[in-house]
């Protein structure tokens, strides 16, 4: 009876890893290029690296901005993740006559800096993993959070499955064949990435499936009532009459953020100033906790001498931030985009991710060469001939995607508008022509080691690409991480390469080569 359920439960695992194994691999390894979306940032605009890491005063560019009347809405935050730039986003104008425009002001200066126009390479990756380019966002997110439930059955489907858990974990037979080989990468990446890829996709699934998480808030915060609680989350809620100052009598911006962080011990990271329709102001400073993974908190400060008013909307939305729900959410977001701890924790992240990758990859490749082997399978053998060209394409090619918009988006410095759309063209591109690639070769393992060399030489080659086109040089620590990362991850693949034997003879070949030897071996029998 246990042979049977350990055979039901392989079946399943294999079932789901083979349907969803594309859609995985896709949300994974987005995931974890999205990590470092902050640095991307600022890695694809050469002019923020210029910027100095001193923090000037932040006043006078508040006050300059604040100066203009037709400013509905400034936010200001601060230098943060190896940048050195003020980000300020401004909105100009009221209701549907709205305009909103970004800038940035070096930290050392207080000077504009004249950054790059529209979004590219960092905007691609950030929407592709959030939610897949589908629209509506909300129906691509929830598409995100439900990959989540799949990669949390294949965990506890594959912890069961297994039986010897110590064994698995340190045996990888690399001069072995392919198919054992494989097999013991799937088993030892599973499981050393275990703790990891349960809190990622456990967060995944409560971060993309947010609408029906709020209405799980909303219960006990409103007893049911959904008009109320979409009230009590409603940005333009109602503001006190002494929250508001005008606007020739503003607190200096360095005073206000200094109060705050001594009156709650909370860490400034922003500063928001919100002008009213009869011109009146109202200002909160955004700050963060360094100790707990809790939402940036909304602290309010009397705009004409700092004093720090509220840490909510004069207590509106003050149960709904306080709920223990809303707690949970906001830590399990920045569980899942890594949105702590600095650099040292997004490179536990980006190495755990890159394990689950190839997890999944190897789980992928399994299914193929056992198909292409043996009679297991109910399509015909050329049916897996294609299948297991046009899976080497994808699984090589996703990587080659993403390596070669970094490059076209450094072409296009001089094209602030439209840079984002052929940035997407090109990574589907990039896409198919390794697909393509595959099928035209023939051969799986062939087009997938010549895919995957193209991409380590150009992992390796993307730093000196970065200085030949950014004449500041790196400049921060941000964009070393980002460099560093990609050209470690190239060396390793192209040492992958050199030291793997350059078996490329087809796995259906060497197949049916096996069978008509073992059928020539077979006594034969008399009538």
């Amino acid at each position: 009876m246990k042979r049977d359920r350990l055979k039901r439960l392989n079946h399943q695992h294999t079932l789901v890893g083979i349907v969803l194994g594309w859609l995985l691999y896709l949300v994974n390894f987005s995931g974890t290029v999205s990590v470092l979306v902050d640095e991307i940032k600022l890695w694809e605009d050469p002019a923020l690296r210029s910027a100095g890491f001193a923090n000037a005063p932040l006043d006078p560019i508040f006050q300059q901005l604040a100066a203009d009347a037709s400013a509905s809405e400034v936010d200001i935050y601060l230098p943060r993740d190896g940048s050195g730039v003020y980000q300020v986003y401004t909105t100009h104008g009221f209701g549907d006559e709205q305009r909103h425009t970004k800038s940035y002001y070096n930290s050392a200066s207080s000077e504009h800096v004249d950054a790059r126009g529209g979004e590219g390479v960092a905007q691609w990756v950030e929407y592709l993993h959030r939610y897949l380019l589908i629209m509506p966002k909300d129906l691509g997110r929830a598409l995100v959070g439900l990959t989540g439930i799949f990669m949390l059955l294949l965990i506890l489907n594959g912890i069961v499955i297994h039986q010897r858990i110590d064994r698995d974990l340190y045996k990888v037979r690399w001069h072995r064949s392919f198919h054992v080989k494989w097999k013991d990468l799937h088993n030892a990446t599973g499981l050393w990435t275990l703790p990891f890829g349960i809190v990622i996709a456990f967060s995944g699934v409560i971060v993309g499936t947010v609408i029906l998480f709020a209405l799980t808030i909303a219960v006990p915060v409103t007893k049911g009532n959904i008009n109320e609680f979409e009230e009590m989350v409603e940005y333009d809620a109602p503001v006190p009459p002494a929250y508001f100052g005008a606007a020739n009598t503003l607190v200096n911006a360095d005073e206000a953020l200094r109060r705050v962080e001594e009156t709650t011990g909370l860490i400034p990271r922003g500063l928001l100033m919100n002008r009213g329709n009869d011109g009146g102001i109202h200002l909160k400073v955004l700050a963060e906790s360094t100790t707990e993974l809790v939402y940036d908190a909304p602290i309010w400060v009397h705009p004409a001498n700092g004093e720090v008013l509220n840490h909510y909307n004069a207590g509106v939305i003050g149960s709904f931030h306080d709920a223990f729900a809303t707690r949970i959410f906001v830590a399990m977001e920045k569980l899942h985009y890594a949105h702590f701890g600095g650099l040292a924790v997004k490179l536990i992240y980006l190495i755990s991710g890159l394990a689950i990758s190839l997890c999944v990859v190897t789980g992928m490749l399994i299914y193929f060469e056992k198909r292409l082997r043996g009679p297991s399978g109910s399509l015909s053998e050329k049916s897996y001939h294609w299948l297991s060209l046009i899976n080497a394409g994808m699984l090589a090619g996703l990587p080659l995607a993403y390596i070669v918009i970094f490059f076209v988006d450094r072409l296009l410095v001089s094209m602030p508008d439209g840079r984002y759309t052929i940035v997407g063209a090109t990574f589907f591109g990039a896409w198919a022509a390794a697909v393509s690639y595959c099928c035209l070769v023939g051969q799986a393992r062939k087009g997938a080691r010549h895919l995957m060399c193209l991409t380590g030489v150009l992992c390796v080659a993307l730093p000196a690409f970065d200085l030949v086109t950014a004449p500041s040089g790196f400049g921060a620590a941000a964009i070393l991480a980002v460099n560093l990362f990609v050209f470690t991850c190239g060396l390793c693949v192209l040492a992958y390469l050199m030291a793997s034997p350059a078996d490329v003879l087809h796995a259906r070949q060497r197949g049916r080569k096996t069978r008509e030897i073992l059928g020539s071996s077979r006594p034969e029998t008399s009538s």
